[in-house]
């Protein structure tokens, strides 16, 4: 039986998730990388496609906070054919696994979105798991969700976030909102848990972290502002090597010097969109928000007057602030959140990110026109993808031809 069929894409350069290489090329069967090798080593039979001159080859973006896209909302669609679409919007712009997430709406809806996510993990490589924002949260922090829904856990609920099979789950809570023994209990079983929507005090974070706490959700956000008496969890998250934190850079969300703050604190950063329904679609609002068009999307809306594709102009943009402020890797900000649970006998607690599924890291990359994937090498063509190397201090661009 013949295999799949086999072929290359050439670079200048090709950033493997975690170095850059010059002068090689990703090797493909059917939808599978099977390896990263310089261009001299390539077999004369394999066909290859090269990108422009000076290109980038890189991964394709993650996203662990993704509301909807394709004029769809997670919370009025908790369907695969909902995510399905969700994910085909986001991909046009360089996402290419995500986590669809929840946010804080009635059980009966909640344990629809996780089937929804069970029913394509492991068959769509897009969807790495589900996100649970909500609905244990602080009601004086409660942000765009409804809090008609916000509500203590309850027995049953345990039972409901751990039961993912083969994906990640994660739950953003507040801390002080959850009884004791809530966090290290879902951490156990490999859930990660981040803090958002909260008001928890520094010593209460403090406690969650050594628990099993590992993240922090849209980070200055929604969350404790820093204070002089009362640091809260801003200045546990900078202080934690070993915590991640979201970050929304979209000029509106957090402002530079906080930017240039963060990135100089001993957290691990990575960039989410937090994006809602306009993402690869038109401009109508859902109704989970209650019609109300989130800052993020006017952001991208601004965009769209000077860029044919916004939202992977604003995620490539969100690179290009980070490089601005003073981020050494921004490429791992974008390409390498951590998705690996934490302990269990056969894991490690590190943060490495899609050990996994790692082939698919360049399963699209952005283009004004269109994406470029394994399956249609042809359109390598019209991509032209350039991402700074903060060492060479140049300028983050992103252009399509064709």
């Amino acid at each position: 039986m013949k295999g799949p069929p086999q072929h290359a894409v050439a670079a200048s350069s090709v950033f493997d998730g975690t170095r850059l290489r010059d002068g090689c090329a990703v090797v493909i069967e059917g939808s599978c990388i099977t390896g990263i090798v310089p261009n001299g080593s390539l077999p004369v039979s394999i066909p290859v496609r090269h990108m422009p001159e000076s290109a980038w080859l890189a991964p394709g973006f993650i996203d662990t906070q993704v509301n909807g896209g394709g004029d769809v909302l997670f919370n009025d669609a908790p369907t695969p054919e909902g995510i399905a679409t969700i994910i085909k919007g986001h991909r046009r712009f360089g996402t290419t696994s995500l986590m669809p997430t929840f946010l804080s709406d009635s059980e009966d809806k909640t344990r629809q979105a996780l089937s929804a996510v069970q029913t394509l993990v492991g068959v769509d490589a897009g969807v790495l798991g589900i996100h649970f924002e909500g609905p244990f949260l602080s009601p004086d922090k409660a942000g765009v969700h409804d809090p008609g829904w916000i509500r203590s856990p309850q027995s049953a609920d345990v039972e409901m976030l751990t039961s993912l099979q083969g994906g990640v789950t994660l739950v953003t809570l507040a801390p002080e909102r959850v009884p004791p023994g809530f966090v290290p209990q879902l951490a156990g079983v490999g859930v990660r848990v981040s803090l958002g929507h909260s008001m928890a005090t520094y010593a209460q974070t403090r406690l969650a972290l050594s628990q099993g706490l590992t993240g922090f959700t849209h980070l200055f956000n929604a969350i404790r502002p820093l204070a002089s008496r009362e640091p809260g969890p801003i200045a546990a998250a900078l202080e934690e090597h070993g915590a991640w934190f979201g970050i929304i850079v979209d000029s509106e969300h957090v402002a530079p010097a906080m930017l240039r703050l963060a990135l100089r604190g001993e957290g691990r950063p990575m960039l989410v969109t937090v994006a809602m329904s306009l993402v690869g679609g038109g401009d109508r609002p859902s109704r989970s928000t209650g019609g109300k068009l989130p800052c993020a999307m006017v952001v991208a809306r601004r965009a769209t007057a000077h860029w044919p594709a916004p939202f992977s102009i604003w995620r490539v943009r969100c690179a290009t602030a980070c490089v601005c402020s003073g981020c050494r890797s921004p490429r791992h900000c974008v390409s390498r959140p951590p998705l690996r649970p934490p302990s269990s006998a056969s894991r490690t607690g590190s943060a490495i990110s899609r050990p996994d599924i790692a082939p698919t890291w360049w399963r699209s990359i952005p283009t004004r026109s269109g994406y470029w994937r394994p399956g249609s090498p042809a359109r390598a063509r019209r991509a032209r993808v350039v991402i700074a190397d903060p060492a060479h201090k140049a300028p983050l661009s992103h252009r399509g031809r064709g």
